[in-house]
């Protein structure tokens, strides 16, 4: 009888490469989790020590969303609660917008 190593791991790399691992996240919770994210991005863009964050706040913002928007349109019985994500990623891409919309000091702007 072979006893196995429970330091050895390779069982769980192989799950991770064959994408057992992703298949059992339920997708309204990724989708609210990118909707976290890019609302995140969006608060980012107001605060004065992170300005770099600026250059690329709104096409990150908007790809969050993209991808969210996209997540969610597969989630066929889920589809009512990963629109949440929804919610929370185009609200980043608004704080992005009014962001430049409103600093005369943004560097898109200046």
């Amino acid at each position: 009888m072979k006893q196995e190593d429970p330091r050895d791991h390779t069982g769980e790399a192989d799950a991770i490469a064959d994408g057992e691992i992703v298949q059992h996240i339920p997708v309204s919770l990724a989708s609210l989790g990118l909707g976290i994210c890019g609302l995140g991005v969006g608060i980012m863009t107001y605060v004065p020590q992170l300005y770099l964050v600026t250059y690329v706040s709104l096409p990150l913002a908007l790809l969050v969303f993209l991808f969210t928007a996209f997540l969610s349109l597969g989630a066929a019985a889920e589809g009512e609660k990963a629109f949440l994500g929804v919610l929370f990623s185009l609200a980043g891409v608004v704080l992005c917008c009014v962001q430049l919309l409103l600093d005369p000091s943004h560097p898109w702007v200046a």
